[in-house]
């Protein structure tokens, strides 16, 4: 969560308000510049949604595809799939008990 979610987050945050000096960023500050601060919120507020259903729809094909095998390590202990891991990845996401909550240092 912090090396993906986060750092997406960050990087958008930092896109919004000016801060990136790419010329990419910089064209995407231009034109969000002018908004009213309603409507930067709203984009600020976004930003980490986008990149939950990002996250949510990569761990979905991971579940779904059947050419796809990831093996993971959990305390020493490899399993043969990913999907052997978990109940449901995408789902793995949400709540109080979920990869967010319990990895992400971004709140929403």
């Amino acid at each position: 969560m912090k090396n993906v979610r986060d750092r997406t987050i960050r990087h958008w945050n930092m896109v919004l308000c000016g801060a990136m000096r790419d010329d990419e960023s910089q064209r995407f500050y231009s034109s969000v510049a002018p908004l009213s601060a309603e409507s930067k919120d709203i984009l600020s507020e976004i930003v980490p949604k986008i990149v939950d259903t990002a996250i949510h729809s990569l761990l979905q094909s991971l579940e779904d595809e059947d050419d796809i095998e990831v093996a993971v390590n959990i305390a020493e202990e490899r399993t043969g799939s990913i999907r052997d891991a978990s109940d449901g990845l995408a789902g793995e996401l949400y709540s109080d008990h979920g990869w967010i909550t319990r990895f992400s240092e971004v709140t929403e």
